[in-house]
């Protein structure tokens, strides 16, 4: 029986500097995330180690991995980030799955455009034990990217495990429904998720519209938009609004607009 993880991820980047601030391409120190229901959050030193040998590494990895083959493409990259201090589960879907796990391979399926799914996307993985520390990955595409690249993808998946764990109601106001767009929402994390990884940039374009964004809050509102891409709610409605009040109503949609 798999263990659910208590999240104790750090939000692994930092948000480049705004503009006036010192150093052009300097980054912030990122403070740990403090979900809203817990009083003091520090990483469990359980799950944040800086070394593990050989051993400990090969023994512990076989609980989090499902339907998968370590020799894989993704698992190595899952391998590797382990080693780095990164707790998370690996569950691959196939034609085979069932359940939830099937509903998710049809939907990777259908919208041809990306081999993983985090704990957003629009479906409710609640339900899964690993909860929100779970990458769904399209059984396919195992292989598809060298490791260095499936380590940045699932840095990517791994914002949006904070994200989950600092709004427990992600899924749902991610997506429209598992047929429907995703939300302004959805289009603002994911471009968190990406800002400095650019795993997706085409379909993101964090690239674009963070440095617009960022530029419009000023460094005086950094730590709110740190906290808004941790997914902290009343965080994200601040950003819409200081933004908006600055680039006027409807700014932040335009900005960052629903998408297919």
């Amino acid at each position: 029986m798999r263990k659910c993880l208590t999240v104790t991820f750090l939000w692994l980047w930092s948000i480049m500097t705004f503009a006036g601030c010192a150093g052009a391409g300097a980054a912030f120190a990122t403070p740990p995330v403090t979900p809203a229901n817990t009083a003091t959050w520090k990483p469990s030193p359980a799950h944040t180690p800086n070394v593990l040998s050989p051993v400990e590494r090969s023994s512990e990895l076989t609980t989090y991995l499902i339907h998968g083959d370590e020799h894989t493409n993704v698992a190595q990259a899952q391998a590797q980030l382990f080693q780095e201090g990164l707790r998370f589960y690996l569950i691959v879907v196939s034609p085979q799955s069932t359940g939830l796990e099937a509903d998710i391979y049809q939907d990777l399926v259908k919208r041809n455009i990306r081999a993983t799914t985090g704990p957003d996307e629009g479906f409710d993985t609640q339900s899964v034990e690993c909860h929100p520390n779970c990458v769904f990955i399209y059984g396919e595409a195992v292989n598809a990217l060298s490791v260095a690249s499936w380590k940045n993808v699932l840095r990517h998946e791994q914002r949006h495990m904070v994200q989950a764990a600092n709004n427990p109601d992600l899924a749902r106001e991610f997506r429209q429904g598992t047929e429907g767009l995703f939300t302004t929402y959805a289009a603002f994390l994911e471009a968190c998720a990406d800002d400095g990884i650019l795993v997706a940039e085409e379909i993101y374009h964090a690239s674009e519209r963070m440095p617009v964004l960022k530029d419009a809050l000023g460094a005086e509102n950094y730590t709110t938009l740190e906290r808004a891409c941790q997914g902290i709610p009343e965080a994200y409605d601040r950003v819409v609004k200081i933004y908006e009040a600055k680039k006027g109503t409807g700014a932040f949609v335009r900005l960052f607009p629903p998408y297919q």
